[in-house]
């Protein structure tokens, strides 16, 4: 995701920001339940969950929300 000088970026969703539908925007991962820290706490090889992936890929990302 890339935004125009001046514009800002954000997710809309009726589903959990980091469910896997919505996520499937900006994030990569081996099991689709992988949304937090928790879920990948022991998993071994370097695997980032979702919520990381998205707080540290995207940083032009200024607007989350779950309606």
């Amino acid at each position: 995701m890339c935004c125009a000088p001046g514009k800002s970026v954000g997710i809309v969703t009726t589903a959990r920001v980091t469910h896997a539908t919505p996520a499937g925007l900006y994030a990569n991962v081996a099991a689709r339940g992988w949304e937090g820290d928790y879920d990948t706490k022991n998993v071994v090889g370097g695997c980032r969950d979702i919520a990381k992936q998205l707080i540290e890929d995207y940083e032009n990302v200024q607007v989350l929300i779950k309606c």
